[in-house]
This record gives structure tokens, C-alpha cells and sequence, in this order.
């Protein structure tokens, strides 16, 4: 396998939470169209023996190094680790599914975005200060390796835990908190609330980019003030959809 860039992974993620968010559905249903993804989950969840073939040879030698499937000459067993990963994936994919149906059914303006979206973002930093951000190898694709061979006790969180799409709903959040405070006429975040609030939770980052964000068309200089940004209305529609998959991942 080729080499991936160092921000491949975070590049990923930001383009999975954007499309989840234009589907209207959750991000591990995007994840299931992904190549890579997809091959793994066809292995894990089809027939318990598994042929040993070359079209899949990278990816069974992965697994069979996670201990999620076990080979001999030419055919391959799923684990019972491989299956319980396998029915995990599934089991969260269409509790996160159900949920975004619900909320968007009883109309997400009349949900309390402001309480959800802070309660997201704090389990969303807890996680990230427990485990770290996740740091591929390199030796295999970098979303297969974090979801399937680190098998994250949360796919969704580890996903949406990658920088880009954490700095982009620590502005969210905090974009939120000033919408009823006075003293917050004219305020755009900027880079310093994203260090400041990861440092809160003994996150430290010495380097801290939001060109992706800006190419994505997420986020805006603000009109007031150097270094000061504001979300665009797609900001603010991927934040809360990224926002309320956390929120329903953290009930599972």
C-alpha cells in the first residue's frame, strides 16, 4: 500500500462528517461506501469461512494480525473477535441512523442544540484526552487500521475525534454559547478558543491549521477583527449533524 499523508486521516473524516451530513445520515454509513472500508466489512460480515483470495490479500493479512479472522492453506475463519467488531459496527451505525431520524422528525429546531452539542463536544474531548488522536502506522489504510484493527470502543467518536473536525465544533460551540449574551455582539471565535479549550482538557497541539476548513468552505474570516473566523450556514449544518451523531453514540 502506498504511503498515506500524516493528514489523510483528518482529511477523511472531514469529508465523511460533510457528506453524513448532506445524506442526512450517519457517518458510518458514509464509511461503508469507502473502498477499503467496504472490503472489510463484506470479510467480517459474510459467510464464517472466508477464501484465502489475492484480490484480498492485504486486507486479510491485517486481520488475520488483529486476531479478527484466522487463515490455513486457503480459506480463512471469522473470529469471534471479528464478529463482535462486525456486529459493533453495525449495532452503533443503526442506532446513530435511528436517532438522526428521530431528531429530524420532531424538527431539530425544537431540540436543545445549545445543551446537546456541549455535552457532545465534552464526551468528544474526554475521549481524545483518554486516547490520544489516532496516529496511523502507515502500513495500511489509515481508516482501516483505526477502525478496525485498534477497534475503538466508539467508531463514531474516533472518527469525528480528528482535528479538523474537533476545531471545527469547538467554534461551533462556542459560536453557540454567545447567541444570548450581549456582550458578545461582534465576536467571532479564532484559533486561540480551539488551544485554549484543548488545553483545558490537556490536549496540547503546537501546530493548529483551518485550511481545510476554509477549502471546505466551513468556515470565513470574520468581518471584525485579524485571526477572527465565523462559520458558514454549511459550518454550522456540519457541526450540528457531527454534533448530534457524538450525542447518540455516547447512549450506546
Amino acid at each position: 500500500m502506498k504511503k498515506k499523508l500524516p493528514s489523510y486521516l483528518q482529511n477523511m473524516a472531514l469529508k465523511l462528517a460533510i457528506d453524513s451530513y448532506k445524506s442526512g445520515g450517519s457517518i458510518l454509513s458514509e464509511l461503508e461506501k469507502y473502498g477499503p472500508v467496504k472490503e472489510i466489512l463484506e470479510i467480517l460480515g459474510g459467510c464464517k469461512k472466508v477464501s484465502r483470495s489475492p484480490e484480498y490479500k492485504s486486507e486479510i493479512d491485517e486481520l488475520e494480525r488483529a486476531g479478527l479472522i484466522k487463515c490455513y492453506n486457503n480459506y480463512c475463519i471469522v473470529t469471534f473477535k471479528g464478529e463482535e467488531l462486525y456486529k459493533r459496527f453495525q449495532n452503533e451505525r443503526n442506532t446513530i441512523e435511528n436517532t438522526l431520524r428521530d431528531f429530524y422528525t420532531i424538527r431539530i429546531k425544537n431540540v436543545d442544540i445549545k445543551n446537546i452539542t456541549r455535552r457532545a463536544l465534552d464526551n468528544l474531548l474526554k475521549f481524545v484526552r483518554t486516547y490520544g488522536f489516532p496516529k496511523p502506522t502507515g502500513n495500511t489504510d489509515p481508516l482501516v487500521e483505526t477502525l478496525f484493527i485498534n477497534n475503538p470502543k466508539s467508531f463514531t467518536v474516533r472518527i469525528l475525534g480528528t482535528q479538523y473536525v474537533l476545531s471545527l465544533l469547538i467554534l461551533y460551540d462556542d459560536t453557540l454559547s454567545c447567541e444570548i449574551n450581549e456582550k458578545c455582539k461582534n465576536y467571532y471565535p479564532s484559533v486561540k478558543i480551539i488551544i485554549k479549550t484543548l488545553e483545558d482538557y490537556e490536549i496540547y497541539k503546537q501546530k493548529l491549521s483551518l485550511i481545510p476548513l476554509f477549502n471546505s468552505r466551513l468556515i470565513a474570516k470574520a468581518p471584525y477583527g485579524n485571526n477572527k473566523y465565523e462559520l458558514t450556514q454549511l459550518g454550522i449544518s456540519v457541526a450540528k449533524h457531527a454534533a448530534l451523531q457524538i450525542y447518540a453514540s455516547s447512549k450506546i
